[in-house]
């Protein structure tokens, strides 16, 4: 995680991954990294964030802003745990929208579909961002909190889960519909 000011930075209209420009203004302008859009929205579907296409230019770089103060699942998460209640399971629209996204950019564009789909199955092979958020809350301000960060993890844990479910369900849909073709 790093948090820094980029003062050349702007916020564009309508981003075009699929032809790499970024429209802000009625003028329209390159970018450097395409495919990274959909590799960031494949990040915000597993943090179930409110805000998943939050983005900034720089240098014709594209990058996402405010990632962990717009988790709306951690934020409800956080009040879960203060209140010792659940407010909501959103894990089955999550996996509706998953699949939306992949069968939009399937048919559409197979080369975001393909960063959507890996940072999707590194997310679900690699537990680093389940262990190292929750590590970087304790270190925060936060980190006195042992019992929020506790939940928190257990939260990101049940996320990850989540995440694995929908690609084997994903997986098997995808198979079912090679076979029946």
């Amino acid at each position: 995680m790093a948090i820094r000011y980029e003062a050349t930075a702007y916020r564009p209209d309508k981003i075009d991954a699929k032809t790499a420009t970024a429209l802000t203004h009625g003028s329209a302008s390159s970018i450097l990294n395409p495919l990274d859009y959909y590799r960031h929205v494949a990040l915000a579907l597993f943090l179930d964030e409110a805000d998943g296409e939050e983005f900034l230019i720089t240098e014709g770089t594209l990058f996402r802003i405010d990632a962990a103060a717009t988790c709306e699942g951690a934020h409800l998460r956080w009040i879960e745990c203060l209140m010792g209640m659940t407010l909501r399971n959103n894990n089955g629209g999550t996996t509706l929208l998953f699949h939306d996204w992949a069968e939009e950019l399937q048919a559409h564009n197979f080369s975001g579909y393909q960063a959507f789909l890996s940072t999707l199955q590194d997310l679900a092979q690699d537990t680093y961002l389940v262990e190292a958020v929750p590590q970087a809350f304790q270190a925060s301000p936060f980190g006195a909190e042992h019992e929020l960060v506790a939940c928190f993890q257990d939260y990101l844990q049940e996320r990850h889960h989540m995440l694995v479910r929908s690609l084997a369900v994903y997986d098997e849909r995808q198979t079912h519909e090679a076979t029946e073709h």
